[in-house]
Parts: C-alpha cells; sequence; structure tokens
C-alpha cells in the first residue's frame, strides 16, 4: 500500500471516528439524563413501553436539547414534547400517549406548564441538575477525541451557561485541549471572584501581615531593601473551612505574583523512596521561586511528624523534617519566595517549624464576625443582591465557616436557576437552616448548655464576653460559643480555665434538668468531656504541675495510660470532679441569668456579645424565669 493509501486510509478513519460523535449540545443533555434517570426507566423508554413521565430540566436553557436527547434515546412511537413545543391542541398530544399505553414525556423547566392531565397521569417527576463535573467528564467523552481526563470531574462548572458549556468542548475536537480551556475560563473566573487583602477584613492579623508584606516587597522590587529584610513567612492555624487557602489566593492576588500550592499529606499517602519523596518537596519550592516573587502554599503542615517521637519510621521522617528546615530556613529560602503554611492542629507541628528565620510568625485563623460574613457573602454573591441588606443573614449565620457560606450561596443559586428566577434572601436562608428538625424543647436543652459554657467563661474575668453564642446546627455541631483567647502561653491557671468553661455546659444542664441530661458533653473524640480529661491529665503526667514532675509521655500516649493505669485516672477524676463542682457552685449563684439567656437563646436562636451583655444585664434587675416544671435538681458523678 502507498504512501498516499495510508494517507487516504487514515483520512478515512478519522473521519469515521468523527461522524460517530455526537454534537455538544446532545452529549451534555444524553450525559444528564443518564444520570438522572433510573436504568429501568431507560430501558422502558429504548423499549417503548407504557410510561408516562415529567422531566424537569434546571433551566429553560436545556429544555429542547434534553427532549432531542430523550428522543434520541427513545423508541420510534415514543412522544417526547418540550414547552416550548407544544401549540394550541398539541399540548394534549403527549395526554393521548400516555393514555394510549406508550412511551410519553413531557420536558418543562416549569412544571405548572404541563397540562393538568398529563400531571395526573405521569409516574413520576424526574428532577434533572444541572450538569455537573462528572457529567461533563461523560459528555465530552462522547463529542470529543480522546479520554477526558479524570480532573474534568473535579470542575465546578454550575457557574457557565449552556451555550459557554458546548463551545468549549467543539465535536471533534482534543478531549484534553477541552479540559484546559474549562480550567482557564473557571480559573479566570475564580480570579475575578476574590477580594483583595485591603477587603477582606475578616482575616484580622493575618490581613495586617499581608498588607505589610506588600509594602515591604514593593520597596525590595525597588531596590530600597534587601531581601533579608522581607517577613515573608507565616503559620495559620484554624479549624477546616475557615479559609486558609483563600487566603493564600487573595495574597497572591494582592502582591500580584503566581501561587503554588502543595498539599504535604500528599507526601505520605503514596509511600515512596527517600530521595524521591525529597526531591517532589524540593520540587515544590523551586516552582514558586522560579520567578520571584511567588507564594508557596503549604497545607497540612502537621502531616510531618514531630521528630523523636519514637514512631515508626523515625529516621525517615527526621530527614524529611530536616530537608524542610533547610527549604523554610531565611538564610536559605531565595529572596522575594513567601510561604504560607497553614494546619488544623499547630501542637502536633515540630516546634522547630515555627522557629525564628522559619515560620515564626503565627496567626490563628477564627470564624468570621458579622462584618466578614457580610463580606464573604458579597464575594460570592457577585453580582447578585446588590442592593439587598445582609444584616439578619449575617446574624443567623455566626459560627459559620466561609466554606460554609460559600457553600450555601451556591446550592440557593442553583434552586434559583432550577426555577428561571433571580436569587432571594430566603433560597440562602434556606440552606442555612436545612435538616433542622429540632423540637423547642430540644432547643432550649442545647441553649442551656451553651449558655453553661458563656457563665463558666466568667470565672476568668466578670467582664468576658463571647464574640457570640449560637444554636443554629452546623452539620454535627448543635451550638457553639465564639470564646475570647485565654492567653497565648499553656500555664496551670490558662489550662484551669479552659477546663473550666469546658465543664460549664454539662453543670448547667444539671442545674436545669437533674439528671435528666444530654449526651452532648461527651461521647465523640474532641467532645466537651474528652477535652478536659485530656488537659487535665497532661497537667498531672506530662507539665510538672501539682508537684507531679514525673513527664509521662505526650498526649496520645497520656491517654493510653489513662486506660490502664488505676492511679493516674482516679487522680484525673479527682481533678474533674473538683472542677465541676467549683463550676457548678458559680453557675448556681447566676441562676438567673442562665435561664435568662438560655431562654433569648433558645428563641433567637444566636446572641451576640451585645446582645448576651444587653439580656445579662435585664436578668440582674428582672424575675427569674424559671426552667421547665418537672426538672430537677440532682447531683451526678463525673467520671
Amino acid at each position: 500500500m502507498s504512501e498516499l493509501d495510508n494517507s487516504i486510509e487514515a483520512f478515512a478513519a478519522r473521519r469515521s471516528e468523527r461522524d460517530s460523535l455526537l454534537y455538544p449540545s446532545i452529549a451534555l443533555a444524553e450525559a444528564m439524563i443518564r444520570s438522572s434517570l433510573d436504568r429501568s426507566v431507560l430501558r422502558r423508554l429504548l423499549q417503548g413501553s407504557p410510561l408516562a413521565l415529567i422531566v424537569l430540566a434546571p433551566y429553560p436553557e436545556a429544555v429542547p436539547h434534553l427532549a432531542d436527547a430523550l428522543d434520541r434515546m427513545s423508541a420510534e412511537s415514543a412522544r417526547i414534547l418540550h414547552t416550548t413545543s407544544i401549540r394550541g391542541g398539541r399540548n394534549l398530544f403527549g395526554v393521548a400517549g400516555a393514555a394510549g399505553g406508550i412511551a410519553a414525556v413531557h420536558v418543562t423547566a416549569d412544571i405548572s406548564e404541563v397540562p393538568p392531565a398529563f400531571r395526573i397521569l405521569a409516574e413520576a417527576v424526574i428532577h434533572v441538575p444541572a450538569p455537573d463535573g462528572p457529567v461533563l467528564r461523560k459528555a465530552m467523552a462522547k463529542c470529543c477525541v480522546g479520554r477526558p481526563p479524570k480532573s474534568v470531574e473535579d470542575l465546578d462548572i454550575g457557574r457557565l451557561d449552556w451555550r459557554l458549556v458546548c463551545a468549549l468542548m467543539p465535536r471533534g475536537g482534543s478531549a484534553s485541549a477541552s479540559a484546559r480551556a474549562f480550567e482557564r475560563v473557571l480559573a479566570a473566573e475564580n480570579e475575578d471572584q476574590i477580594p483583595t487583602l485591603e477587603e477582606s477584613v475578616e482575616y484580622g492579623e493575618a490581613r495586617t501581615w499581608g498588607m505589610s508584606l506588600k509594602l515591604d516587597l514593593a520597596a525590595w522590587r525597588a531596590g530600597e531593601i534587601g531581601g533579608d529584610q522581607l517577613r515573608s513567612a507565616i503559620l495559620l492555624s484554624g479549624e477546616p473551612g475557615v479559609g486558609k487557602s483563600y487566603f493564600a489566593k487573595i495574597l497572591a492576588k494582592s502582591l500580584g505574583v503566581r501561587l503554588v500550592v502543595f498539599g504535604v499529606g500528599e507526601l505520605f499517602r503514596n509511600g515512596g523512596y527517600l530521595n524521591e519523596t525529597l526531591k517532589t518537596l524540593r520540587e515544590a519550592f523551586s516552582a514558586a521561586a522560579a520567578s520571584p516573587p511567588g507564594v508557596l502554599f503549604l497545607d497540612e503542615l502537621d502531616s510531618f511528624p514531630m521528630r523523636g517521637s519514637g514512631e515508626r519510621n523515625d529516621a525517615y521522617f527526621n530527614a524529611l523534617v530536616n530537608e524542610l528546615l533547610l527549604l523554610l530556613d531565611s538564610s536559605s529560602r531565595p529572596a522575594g519566595l513567601v510561604v504560607v503554611g497553614a494546619t488544623n492542629r499547630p501542637e502536633e507541628i515540630d516546634p522547630a517549624i515555627t522557629r525564628s528565620g522559619r515560620l515564626s510568625t503565627h496567626v490563628a485563623v477564627t470564624l468570621p464576625d458579622r462584618a466578614g460574613i457580610e463580606h464573604v457573602m458579597r464575594v460570592h454573591l457577585g453580582a447578585d443582591l446588590v442592593d439587598a441588606s445582609l444584616a439578619n443573614l449575617s446574624l443567623k449565620a455566626v459560627g459559620a465557616t466561609p466554606a460554609d457560606l460559600a457553600e450555601w450561596i451556591k446550592a440557593a443559586r442553583s434552586v434559583a436557576r432550577q426555577e428561571a428566577r433571580p436569587l432571594r434572601i430566603d433560597d440562602i436562608e434556606g440552606f442555612m437552616t436545612a435538616g433542622d428538625r429540632r423540637t423547642p424543647e430540644e432547643k432550649y436543652r442545647i441553649a442551656v448548655h451553651e449558655i453553661g459554657h458563656v457563665l463558666a467563661d466568667r470565672m476568668i474575668d466578670a467582664c468576658r464576653l463571647p464574640s457570640f453564642v449560637s444554636i443554629v446546627a452546623r452539620g454535627q455541631t448543635l451550638g457553639q460559643v465564639g470564646h475570647a483567647p485565654i492567653g497565648s502561653v499553656l500555664t496551670e491557671q490558662t489550662i484551669g480555665a479552659r477546663v473550666r468553661i469546658l465543664l460549664g455546659g454539662l453543670a448547667a444542664e444539671e442545674l436545669v434538668f437533674g439528671r435528666d441530661l444530654g449526651a452532648g458533653a461527651g461521647g465523640a473524640a474532641g467532645s466537651d468531656l474528652e477535652r478536659a480529661t485530656m488537659l487535665v491529665t497532661m497537667m498531672i503526667g506530662s507539665l510538672g504541675f501539682r508537684g507531679n514532675l514525673l513527664y509521662r509521655g505526650a498526649d496520645k500516649e497520656l491517654f493510653a495510660q489513662l486506660r490502664y493505669d488505676p492511679s493516674m485516672r482516679a487522680a484525673a477524676e479527682r481533678e474533674l470532679k473538683s472542677v465541676y463542682a467549683e463550676v457548678k457552685n458559680f453557675i448556681h449563684h447566676r441562676r438567673r441569668e442562665l435561664d435568662v439567656l438560655a431562654c433569648a437563646l433558645a428563641e433567637r436562636g444566636v446572641l451576640t456579645a451585645e446582645e448576651v451583655k444587653s439580656v445579662a444585664d435585664q436578668a440582674a434587675h428582672g424575675p427569674r424565669m424559671l426552667p421547665p416544671p418537672d426538672a430537677a435538681e440532682e447531683s451526678i458523678q463525673v467520671a
């Protein structure tokens, strides 16, 4: 066979492959349907079996495309209608099909536009959600050449309109090229949404550090100061969802530099030889320093075990930590390289990582206050609700993480889009309280518990106020208090204060409900009792307090010893009982405050610092509000 013949045959093969590909709109609609309809339903459509369905599209623009795709996937006898195709007498066409025992499907974005008779005959209403990453990948496989990369499934295409999605995956185009196009478009959209440091008031000290660094970097670029004058490394700590990684994006955008994100945990998930792991770590630093200045975000820093912890493969981990220390050291770090470390557990980081010249600046990223909440919501709302007040929303959202806020707005947008209308405040509010089926009595019980924590906090200082106290459910968390910090150094006094606060919820419950206590104080890891027990065990077993100079080990080792050492267990129990009695007595003498504040919290859901003070002041001069009549005041034992 000649070269010309080979070329002709190759062209014919490519032409044949292209001819077998679907148009993007059909491929996308078909993938959406297949992800929403049960296989048995699809089989009945294909066979033309008796079936009457209403298919609700996520938005009007998708209606005709879903109908076309269903038409392709159904028997010739099936009757596939959509709202825009119904004219005059044809609105009974589907009714006749359903009544006649053949497959009939009505596609619409508004169920009120479906003839009432068809609604009665329909077996089910199928809601087809807006396309997501997994659906997009399936669609690309049907209209593009080559296998779409797995990363497509992680793309958030919810904000892109139908025509743009189809345009980004042209028929016969490269699946890999289309994936890169989606990533660039989404990155540009995300970049537009990222605020500046100046606007990001919710980040407090981290924002102040970033703004100072911005000025110093400008001076360094101008040759006014040397690279050794830059305070270009910071450690951010905080619970998941508070926005540590988002701060790195804000910082990089405000500095106008490249951001390199590196999850330290990835070093340990796949095993590997030490040389390969060290190489991966070095490459992360090199990538960020390639065109200085640049920002390197090191997530999950607590994945590095502490050196000398006695864990298995100690030598392996020691070598890794030593390499990290060398890379972090300001004397060897390239000028202009900004390092942002992040952790959920700062106490588990090797102390050498936070020494001077490395990540010595440590900022705890806390939950945003009301001003911060409003700012985060405005960022994610973009052009939506620009004239609406967010005051009530921000109050109800106190205690939420920025990740919570983003998810609520995303879900609310989806509802508005499916109903083909603008976003409303109540859409967002609905998701903030979704799934909360607690009775008023249950809310009162939780309010009593949380106010117990608030009152126990007053044992440190009578003027101390929480930034907020909330019984708005957040996942598994039924209530929370925004306590003011209790010193930056662990002392016997500050640890004791933490233990008292932790036991305050249980003490308040006993005063109001007697022995009918809720399980919220204990049970799970991270509960009030677990943390109080750990702190007390540290006091008597490793910190040298109360005359106990023997060091028995770190946290996990101490907890293990507690199970098998009767004397240590007895000492911890005595301490817990003593503190519990002290806390219970303190709250007992403030019973009026407990009753009034708990009633106010149960009614409102959230109290700010100002409201706590106002309600407490009223309680000092008003009548006592009694708890439910069946409450008893009996004593319990703290184990």
